[in-house]
């Protein structure tokens, strides 16, 4: 077989040369049977009879020279020099790529650093920055298409793609210093020199394999590389010996190029010739490669340092074929020597799985690191190259402005501040999930995290306090720990030794030791300059801070003992973390990396995250470090938290338990109990209570600060000399536009110097008075003289800082209230801008509608009128129903007005009015338009016998064709008002449920994903209005007789007016909110944002105004309906948001099948019904133990029950069932094993919880005769099918899981979907099951005691047990059909965590005929409850 390969090699060769005339090495003439030899091809000389040897060149030999400051490109034949790029920094090193026309260079400077791309007409692109230091030469593969470079700061070779996006280290370790580099493309060789401590040229294949030093002996500085393809040799310099030298590829026949050298640095081969650049003589020369003749300088400058050099010349590229071409990779494919022709290649930090062509992430140990701007937080390795090693973090909700950072390594967790929203998050490294962990912080710009009790320390500056947080029990507790600290900002914590670290001051600042327990021990550090930096190392029980005057990075003990200066350098830290081997710092308005080895902290290395130069680019400020932690078994807080059930903290010699707001500690030292707010001695705050003393003390210690508010009655002037004052922080009551005189009194800044004495003490006048403002001393903004030394005021637009001696700009558009719609801030003032539609007035802060005037839509209880501006233009006067009207919407679209009352909805229009929709038990409290399906929405309290209210309210939804309603909102509070915004696809409703406790509640359209908003300021919320621009929702709450408002996200909560008296309506539009209040028949209005106007309007004829509606075209915007082509057949389509919709079977009808969506009166499978109008009752409640049960009529299951009832016996029914139970008042129920009966009456006390039962006429439980009542609370349970943006089989294969199981449990209380636990893991669905192997409810209707989506906050009664159901789809098999290996981890994690977990194959469950399903899960829930054995 051999033989015969050799021979078919042998004749495809011998044919090429009969077919050609030429072997592989020569050029054929396109005339003629003439071939010369390649290296003859476009030299310049015809060499061929027809000239066919030079066609196709470029007209001239061209040599792209890089120096430290340009790029040039010089002609070999006119010297002509001409410029592709200039100011550049310290650029190294030049590859061509002529595919595209294409050079490629690095550099590296303060501001500037990695490799960039030009075109040859001059256009610039940033290529590689993320990983990189010194970058010495470049080499493109023009056939793979990757880019090789050198980096002598990492010491190691890289190859990328040519975007630069994924990066793979082949040759790496046994670097020094590696230079120069060139490879062969032919043969796919890398050849590389290393001018370092161990001097050497280096070969290996293209893919890395194959590594051998080819030359280490009488070799001293190895320089520039060149490989000379037709020779196949490699040609180097040696700036040490002075010599120009080649070798063979494998080392052999070394040779001493005869030419004259001083300082070789780049090199370059063409044809006969060699190129290279002379450092010290500062020259372009060449030179024949072999003899040495035909010497001759290119250019020669005195300021020339060429560090690249290339001969330009198209034909130069390579034409192989690319075997990359036909391979499989999942990341890189590198040209390789092997059989194969490649090999896969994966990015730093990943690996070859076994089949050598997909890349496995490894699992590493080397710490990541999180930076932070302002607004975007990043996720990277430093170890790792490429701009994909660098990874965008998804913000928190409403992100403005992140203060601090810090990582929790016992939570996996980053903990940051945001300080315009006033809120420290959490947020999972994992999952990247987003906790709001403390709301109501004053500007957070120190964060700490005690690891092993996960205890969290922050300064809040403005008030200069400490504080720390703790979660207990699911609810976050605060408590602060020290105040009066000047401007403290940075904090660390030591916590094995119980100490703590503080950065405090403003010129000058200081480090401060404390106790973790808030005691001050004494000053560490004290600087001239700032502490911009701080970072505590466990590992080695340093502490590492920056001095930014010094410029230097300095290290102490945590006793500020052995002071080291660790690294000095010029610019300024502005954030420093430390891992257990280096210390990594950002630099200021910089978008450098840096990072030492604590082993060797002279060798300091860094990289670029960004391109300083553009004009968006906003500088890194915040870092921390993902690092492994090992807990110490003999902290003192660990031993169940030290016995303490509040927060321990450590102090050096042991631990301590601290209380939060509300509660005190016990004797013994180690319980906290509840204080009972009784004597003047407590001040009550809303999460508790705090000592009087601390009442207005300029320090908030109440969560919501309280304690701070109201408290200029109480103010009185301070002295430094009075005892009483505490000076630390300073004495000075007076505001900035007043004087402190020294007996204390505050007195107008006008009255200073005025030749006029107003201070007691006369110190308003002194001596200096006349000449403290010359040449403003120092000011940088106004001077005003001063009795002892100037008084220095910043501009309108800037905070003053230090006494006026700093101005800093003021970011007026932190607030939401500078401008009416958008903020632009600049320095020293902002702009207001609007959004398409409107138009700026000239107040410069609003914005009003281009085209129209809206329509404000005012209704009394039996009038309606309609204004434009103060004029009314069309009135409805005693409107022919005579109930009162509960609420009013417009279509502007259609001109349609509805109204509500008991009776129903009412439509006018130019047809007339009519009342177009009945009601029945209802009173409606609110109406809505969904203006892109025309949907009504309906807020209403229930009504039963003689029209007493029973108490729950409902959210209903009445089609836009006004002939069918759904329930999607069932509550046991009392709903008061509704609002919608159509574009965001949010509904908002706000309810009472107490006598003085409100809830602002936000959900989808379709009442689904509920949460609460601004729940800390609502008390009675009676009216709510939107402005979607800004996404704010306002409401008048008639106890406190205000309105109020806050975002979307209940963020930024606001009150903004009082009404003086009971408001009862609100409305907003443009820039104003209007409102109306009790007996009252005026409508009051006033600007939100800009100067306060107040304005009213006089209602003639017209009563009490109870509600108010504003209606503009541009508030019912253009949007395509996807409910006019959904899939919801002969059920009611009801959007969720602009893209997708759920589908409802209206009134009792249900659900009959999903795909295709149709509703049916008749009950669904496994429920049977009596009689049309009576309930659908689960089979269950008269099929247990009888397995024929199933396939009985109706009419045979009723009569079974019928024949039951009149026995006496026993039926199971533990459950709310589908509806309500109007048929069935009295049922015995059966446990599991058949005893234990007694009476419990609950139907005559439906205020009980379900769960509750009583014993009657005193009769014991143990009695054997007695029966059972059931309890069925009148909610009603209904069917409904949520249609994603993108329905497929397996959403719908999952909801047929869910029902099925629904169906075998008896029934859809007893299966929850769409679950999260707190650590960011998705669950399917969830049963829970109690010791008797009865199914227990877990899918309440949604009230204000079931909110949560976590399994963690799920309620559980002892004995009972959660099962937890994961569906998988095939993506989550591999090709062996096993679960892939994030899965099964997130199964271990999860019965680590101590759930019981069923998991479903989708595909197995798809393939199962519909008889099969139920018996396939009860053989699923078998393994956990026997009783479905």
């Amino acid at each position: 077989m051999k033989l015969l390969c050799f021979w078919l090699m042998l004749f495809v060769q011998l044919s090429e040369f009969l077919t050609t005339g030429c072997t592989e090495s020569e050029f054929r003439c396109e005339t003629g049977d003439g071939c010369v030899e390649s290296k003859q091809r476009c030299d310049s000389v015809k060499d061929c009879e027809d000239g066919s040897d030079e066609s196709d060149c470029d007209t001239e030999l061209t040599v792209l020279i890089v120096t430290d400051r340009d790029i040039r490109n010089v002609s070999l034949l006119s010297n002509e020099n001409r410029f592709i790029q200039t100011g550049l920094s310290q650029a190294n090193g030049i590859a061509v790529d002529y595919t595209d026309d294409s050079v490629y260079w690095s550099e590296k400077s303060i501001d500037k650093g990695g490799i960039y791309k030009s075109m040859l007409n001059g256009v610039v692109e940033y290529v590689v920055s993320i990983g990189v230091e010194v970058i010495v030469d470049l080499a493109v593969d023009s056939v793979g298409r990757h880019l090789y470079f050198t980096d002598s700061g990492r010491k190691h070779i890289v190859v990328c793609d040519l975007q630069g996006s994924l990066c793979s280290a082949v040759v790496s370790g046994e670097l020094d210093k590696p230079h120069g580099l060139a490879i062969f493309l032919k043969e796919a060789l890398l050849f590389w020199s290393d001018c370092g401590s161990h001097p050497h040229i280096g070969s290996a294949g293209m893919d890395g394999s194959n590594r051998q030093n080819i030359i280490t002996t009488d070799i001293a500085s190895p320089t520039g590389l060149a490989v000379d393809e037709t020779m196949q040799r490699i040609f180097w310099g040696d700036n040490k010996l002075n010599r120009i030298e080649s070798s063979n590829f494998d080392g052999s026949d070394r040779k001493i190029v005869p030419v004259e050298v001083t300082h070789p640095y780049a090199l370059d081969i063409f044809g006969d010739l060699i190129f290279w650049s002379d450092l010290v003589e500062h020259k372009i020369l060449y030179a024949d490669k072999l003899t040495g003749d035909d010497y001759k300088v290119i250019l020669e400058e005195d300021s020339l340092n060429a560090t690249g050099l290339h001969v330009h010349h198209r034909p130069r590229q390579a034409r192989l074929s690319n075997p990359c071409m036909e391979a499989i990779c999942s990341h890189l494919c590198l040209l390789s020597s092997s059989t194969k022709g490649y090999k896969c290649a994966c990015p730093i930090g990943m690996t070859l799985n076994k089949d050598e062509n997909i890349c496995d992430q490894m699992s590493s140990r080397s710490p990541s690191i999180v930076i932070a701007t302002l607004t975007e937080m990043y996720h990277l390795n430093h170890n790792q190259v490429g701009e994909d090693s660098i990874m965008q973090l998804p913000n928190g909700p409403d992100l403005k402005h992140i203060g601090a950072l810090a990582f929790n390594p016992t939570g996996r967790s980053i903990i940051y501040s945001d300080t315009a929203n006033s809120i420290i998050y959490s947020m999972d490294v994992s999952s990247n999930h987003h906790e709001i962990l403390f709301e109501n912080v004053d500007m957070v710009e120190g964060l700490a995290v005690d690891p092993y009790t996960e205890t969290i320390y922050w300064t809040e500056r403005v008030q200069g306090k400490v504080v720390i947080g703790h979660e207990n029990g699911g609810k976050y507790q605060r408590l602060v720990l020290a105040w009066n600290l000047k401007n403290p900002k940075g904090i660390v914590v030591a916590s094995e030794f119980g100490l703590m670290f503080i950065v405090e001051g403003s010129t000058s600042q200081i480090i401060s030791l404390w106790q973790m327990d808030g005691i001050w021990l004494r000053n560490l550090v004290v600087v001239e300059g700032t502490i911009s930096a701080m970072a505590y190392d466990g590992h080695d029980e340093h502490l590492y801070f920056s001095d930014s005057k010094r410029g230097t990075i300095e290290r102490i003990d945590v006793d500020g003992a052995n002071p080291t200066t660790f690294f000095s350098q010029s610019q300024k830290p502005i954030a420093m973390a430390s891992s257990s081997d280096s210390v990594f710092w950002l630099t200021d308005l910089s978008a450098r990396l840096s990072w030492l080895d604590k082993e060797d902290p002279t060798n300091a290395h860094s990289f670029l995250l960004d391109d300083v130069s553009h004009d968006n680019f906003d500088p890194y400020r915040f870092m921390t470090v993902i690092n492994e932690f090992v807990l110490s078994r003999n902290h003192v807080c660990l031993n169940q938290t030290a016995g303490c059930n509040g927060i321990c903290v450590p102090t050096p010699r042991e631990s301590k338990c601290l209380c939060s707001v509300g509660n005190v500690l016990s004797e013994d030292g180690s319980t906290c109990e509840p204080v009972q707010c009784i004597g003047e001695q407590w001040f009550p705050c809303q999460s508790g209570c705090i000592p009087a003393k601390y009442r207005c003390d300029g320090v908030s210690h109440c969560s919501l600060g309280e304690d701070e508010l109201d408290c200029n009655s109480l103010a009185i002037a301070c002295s430094p000399n009075d005892p009483k004052c505490d000076c630390k922080s300073g004495c000075s009551i007076c505001s900035e536009e007043e004087f402190q005189c020294d007996s204390g009194e505050c007195i107008p800044l006008d009255f200073v110097c005025d030749d006029v004495v107003h201070c007691s003490d006369g110190t308003d006048e002194g001596g200096n008075c006349d000449t403290s403002c010359e040449d403003n001393s120092h000011c940088p903004h106004n001077c005003l003289s001063g009795p002892k030394e100037p008084i220095c005021q910043c501009e309108p637009g800037y905070d003053s800082l230090n006494d006026g001696r700093n101005c800093i700009d003021v970011d007026e558009c932190k607030t939401d209230f500078s401008c009416s719609q958008l903020c632009n801030n600049k320095e020293g003032h902002y702009d207001c801008l609007c959004v398409p539609g409107y138009s700026l007035e000239q107040d410069k802060h609003t914005c009003k509608t281009i085209n129209g005037r809206p329509l404000m839509i005012a209704a009394s209880a039996h009038h309606i009128a309609v204004f434009i501006d103060n004029n009314v233009i069309s009135k409805h006067s005693e409107l022919d129903w005579h109930d009162p009207i509960r609420g009013v919407a417009f279509h502007d679209k259609m001109s349609t007005l509805y109204w509500i009352t008991k009776a129903g909805v009412i439509r006018s229009n130019s047809l007339g009015q009519a009342l177009v929709y009945k009601f029945t038990s209802l009173k409606p409290t609110g109406l809505a338009l969904e203006s892109i399906t025309g949907n009504l929405y309906v807020s209403a309290s229930s009504e039963l016998n003689g029209g007493v209210q029973q108490g729950g309210s409902v959210i209903k939804v009445v089609s836009h064709s006004l002939e069918s309603d759904v329930n999607i909102v069932n509550t046991q509070t009392k709903i008061t008002d509704i609002a919608i915004d159509s574009v965001r696809g949010i509904l908002f409703w706000s309810d009472k449920y107490g006598s003085s406790a409100g809830r602002i509640i936000r959900s989808t359209l379709d009442g689904k994903s509920t949460y609460e908003l601004c729940d800390t300021q609502v008390i009675c919320p009676v009216a709510l209005a939107l402005d979607p621009i800004k996404s704010r929702i306002y409401w008048a709450d008639s106890r406190q007789q205000s309105i109020l408002s806050c975002t979307y996200n209940g963020q930024d909560q606001h009150k903004h007016v009082a009404t003086n008296g009971k408001p009862l309506s609100v409305t907003f539009f443009e820039n104003r909110i209007s409102w109306t209040v009790l007996h009252q028949d005026i409508i009051y209005s006033q600007q939100v944002a800009g100067e306060t106007m107040e304005k009213s309007l006089q209602l003639a004829e017209t009563k009490a105004v109870e509600h108010l509606f504003t209606t503009h075209s541009i508030l019912e915007p253009e949007y395509p309906n996807p409910c006019s082509s959904s899939s919801c057949g002969n059920g009611l389509c009801v959007l969720k948001n602009v893209s997708s919709y759920s589908c409802f079977c209206p009134g009792d009808e249900r659900v009959l099948s999903i795909a295709p969506f149709r509703c049916s009166s008749r009950c669904p499978r496994y429920f049977f019904q009596c009689h049309r109008d009576s309930e659908c009752l689960p089979r269950s409640l008269v099929c247990i133990n009888d397995a024929n049960c199933e396939t009985l009529s109706d009419r045979k299951l009723c009569e079974k029950l019928k024949d039951i009832l009149k026995s006496g016996e026993s039926v199971l029914t533990n459950s709310l069932t589908r509806g309500l139970l109007h048929s069935l008042s009295v049922i015995s129920l059966l446990q599991s094993n058949g005893t234990d009966r007694w009476i419990q009456d609950t139907t005559r006390n439906e205020s009980l919880p379900y769960s509750e039962t009583r014993f009657v006429s005193g009769q014991s439980p143990s009695n054997q005769s007695r029966r059972r009542v059931v309890y069925s609370r009148h909610i009603e349970i209904r069917d409904e099918v949520y249609v994603p943006d993108e329905s497929g089989a397996d959403q719908e294969a999952t909801q047929a899981i869910e029902s099925t199981l629904q169906a075998i449990l008896g029934g859809p209380v007893y299966v929850r979907s769409c679950l999260f636990t707190k650590k960011g893991h998705y669950i399917d669905l969830a049963t829970m099951f109690d010791r008797q192997d009865n199914a227990v409810p877990i899918n309440r209707v949604w009230d204000v005691r079931n909110q949560t989506r976590f399994v963690e906050d799920i309620e559980m009664s002892n004995g009972s047990r959660m099962i937890l159901w994961k569906i998988f789809r095939p993506q989550a098999y591999t090709a062996e059909s096993k679960l892939r290996a994030v899965d099964q981890m997130e199964l271990r994690t999860l019965k680590k965590m101590g759930y019981f977990l069923i998991d479903v194959d989708l595909a197995t469950w798809n393939r199962l005929a519909e008889s099969d399903r139920i018996t396939f899960l009860k053989m699923k829930l078998g393994f956990y409850v026997v009783r479905l054995h």
